[in-house]
């Protein structure tokens, strides 16, 4: 199966989120109900959804305290994520109730290059994790129109115990 806005492996089943492991064995699971056992595995989940414009998936690990009324990423057809780089994690396993991810999603949208660096929160709420919010840079080629509706949430959210 070909995955739509995922260009950088020659393996076709692989998963999106680059864990090495095919899509089948990993996201997809997340995507069709399993919950994510790790604040990482989450984030991973949801830029796999990105990539497959899985606005549904999106909603669904979103906590409601942030979460955007809407949700559609059906808009964004030049836009494709081409990498995702993990830069650090804080907490967000086992019996924790926080995490912080740090990535880079790297993105091509027509003739342009970039990427968008977001420090993400994470909150488990009834043994099930969700994205609360996040602090987002985006560097690109040029100013890009795709994402000129974003709204970061500016709020931090703590992991110290």
């Amino acid at each position: 199966m070909k995955l739509p806005g995922f260009k950088n492996t020659t393996d076709e089943n692989a998963c999106p989120c680059g864990s090495g492991k095919s899509y089948a064995k990993c996201c997809e699971t997340y995507h069709h109900g399993t919950p994510p056992p790790t604040a990482e595995a989450l984030m991973r989940a949801r830029y796999s959804a990105y990539t497959m414009a899985n606005d549904q998936y999106l909603r669904n690990t979103w906590h409601p305290g942030s979460r955007p009324e809407k949700i559609s990423l059906k808009n964004n057809k030049n836009l494709q994520w081409t990498k995702l780089e993990i830069l650090r994690k804080e907490k967000g396993k086992g019996k924790d109730k926080l995490g912080v991810i740090e990535f880079k999603a790297w993105y091509r949208s027509d003739d342009q290059n970039g990427y968008l660096h977001e420090v993400s929160n994470f909150v488990k709420e009834e043994n099930t994790w969700l994205y609360f919010d996040g602090e987002v840079t985006i560097q690109s080629d040029d100013v890009v129109d795709d994402f000129k509706d974003f709204q970061p949430v500016r709020r931090r959210l703590s992991v110290e115990p």
